[in-house]
């Protein structure tokens, strides 16, 4: 009896030997719900902010903002305005297991968005990689990285750092 106890137990050690670096392996849930925010820095009329909740599996609000391009000047938009880019709440889709997300849709800025009379009809794209620090500073660690794209209304691809803030809400 006691040979097929140690099989059991050195089987039961080598089991979870090769099953742990499997659970030790990044996950959405290793990204923090709550909101992120940009570093600051950079042009101060664009803006990219998120909240994640769901487990951080989710965008479930999100905020874009940016200067105006040249050719929505031509059209009219005032080169001061600050654009506020019109995406869903929540983002349709989920975070990758890998903490990427990307999202693209054809985006119509109404004159309310331009801040002028005119309407801006562009495609957009957004892409994010939530980083997985071992520590995160609240307000210092950067937790994200990531492009947004509107080219037809903003002036530049906007490249933004996020860091986590859990009491961030937009």
């Amino acid at each position: 009896m006691k040979p097929r106890g140690i099989a059991f137990i050195s089987g039961l050690v080598v089991a979870c030997a090769f099953s742990f670096p499997v659970a030790a392996q990044a996950s959405p849930s290793a990204i923090r719900n709550g909101g992120y925010v940009m570093t600051k820095g950079g042009n101060p009329t664009n803006a990219v902010e998120f909240v994640i909740g769901d487990g951080g599996t989710r965008i479930t609000q999100d905020g874009a903002d940016c200067v105006p391009s040249a050719a929505s000047v031509a059209q009219g938009v005032t080169s001061i305005a600050q654009q506020d880019i019109p995406i869903p709440e929540p983002l349709p889709g989920r975070i990758s297991a890998a903490g990427n997300f990307s999202y693209s849709a054809t985006v119509t800025l109404t004159p309310n968005d331009t801040q002028s009379n005119v309407s801006v009809t562009t495609p957009f794209s957004l892409t994010i990689h939530f980083l997985k620090p071992k520590v995160v500073v609240v307000g210092r660690t950067i937790v994200a990285t990531g492009t947004m794209s509107a080219p037809d209304a903003c002036a530049d691809v906007v490249h933004f750092r996020l860091q986590w803030d859990p009491s961030a809400r937009l």
